[in-house]
């Protein structure tokens, strides 16, 4: 519904000011706890084969893969699809997606 009143542009401006605000409080923090885990001891970092060899990895992966790619599809086609061919409005798609 914001789209189809403001348009997109100024809600991609408000929300990427809004992601951009965030990272100020989230880069203070990760940078407090980081300093307060590394302290005195060294962890090495894991080569990246072995990283690749965990079976973990690979079934967070796909597991990922087959959820997000399905809901990206349709967020970013369906609305697409009921404006172009059923020849709903901006604010007709969006009550019906709604």
């Amino acid at each position: 519904m914001f789209i189809a009143h403001l348009g997109w542009r100024p809600l991609f401006i408000v929300f990427g000011a809004i992601s951009i605000l965030w990272l100020i409080p989230w880069a203070m923090s990760t940078r407090a706890v980081s300093a307060k885990a590394q302290g005195d001891i060294k962890i090495a970092e894991p080569p990246f084969r072995e990283i690749l060899s965990k079976r973990e990895l690979w079934g967070a992966s796909i597991g990922h893969f087959c959820t997000n790619y399905p809901f990206y599809l349709i967020l970013s086609w369906l609305p697409l699809y009921l404006v172009k061919s059923h020849g709903y409005s901006i604010t007709e798609m969006a009550d019906w997606v709604a």
